[in-house]
């Protein structure tokens, strides 16, 4: 993310919530906002690769998608 398109955000922590972010950023030796936008990207990338997978979830219960083996997916590519 590049500081030219970066909107400034405020949030309100805990005293213990931002006492472990203090801890970790320091223990990293980064800053707190490099450390917020790491935790919030992987978050965020958690929670579409969750999406993701409930919806693939979805179209194999339905029957739009099929499931091999572990076997056969190992013996066609010759493992």
């Amino acid at each position: 993310m590049t500081t030219a398109t970066a909107r400034p955000a405020s949030i309100r922590l805990s005293a213990r919530l931002n006492g472990a972010l203090n801890a970790h950023a320091k223990a990293l030796k980064i800053s707190k906002d490099i450390l917020i936008r790491q935790a919030l990207m992987e978050k965020l990338e958690d929670l579409e690769d969750l999406q993701e997978a409930q919806a693939i979830m979805a179209d194999i219960k339905s029957g739009k998608r099929q499931t091999i083996p572990l076997e056969t997916l190992l013996k066609r590519n010759g493992l």
